[in-house]
């Protein structure tokens, strides 16, 4: 994750960025990363921001739900 509010995923022998997502953005300006984590079975990473939680599909890279928040938040994976 960086300060711009991205979330890069990097094949480490390469350097080759692999998958790019716009993570924590508000309406003009990126918001703090408090959380990430993939479920799991590798399907779903889970971004916890400033304003929220987004859920994208790890492989398709497309976002599948965005939960909107008025204060800090914190996820939890289950591992079933």
């Amino acid at each position: 994750a960086s300060t711009d509010g991205t979330i890069c995923i990097w094949d480490i022998d390469s350097g080759t960025k692999l998958r790019r997502w716009e993570a924590c953005w508000e309406e003009t300006t990126a918001t703090r990363l408090q959380a990430l984590t993939y479920t799991s079975n590798g399907q779903f990473l889970i971004a916890a921001c400033e304003n929220g939680v987004i859920v994208w599909d790890s492989v398709g890279g497309f976002e599948i739900s965005r939960y909107s928040s008025n204060g800090p938040v914190a996820i939890a994976v289950d591992q079933d």
